[in-house]
């Protein structure tokens, strides 16, 4: 099962203190918790809508989640974000997310713009 799965989340949640998760921004702004940025499909998540997005399946069949969907679900664990892809657009909504899910967070990324962005909005 992949790794990304909702299921696999859950999995995580009675076995695990912390959870990573890999975060893109779809083409019309929506956070999703995906290892690659091309699926298998090609389709690249950045140029892709949240509807698209919807219609792929991963390989055990279930649908690509959002942060917010799988944040509700890795309740109990600290969950490491990485900002995988996430234009100036995307981050009110990364910070709103973060903020509501209840879930204890540490977001890390490769791209120390993406981290400045953020430390400034919060």
């Amino acid at each position: 099962m992949p790794a990304f799965a909702l299921a696999a989340r859950r999995d995580h949640v009675a076995r695990c203190d912390g959870v990573e998760l890999d975060v893109w921004c779809s083409s019309d702004g929506h956070l999703i918790v995906h290892h690659d940025s091309v699926l298998r499909s090609g389709h690249v998540i950045a140029e892709t809508s949240l509807s698209a997005l919807r219609g792929e399946q991963l390989a055990d069949g279930s649908r690509i989640p959002t942060l917010a969907e799988v944040l509700s679900v890795v309740t109990g664990l600290t969950a490491f974000v990485e900002i995988k892809g996430l234009d100036r657009a995307g981050d009110r909504e990364l910070l709103q997310v973060l903020r509501t899910s209840g879930t204890p967070v540490q977001v890390h990324s490769f791209d120390v713009t993406v981290l400045r962005r953020l430390r400034a909005a919060d």
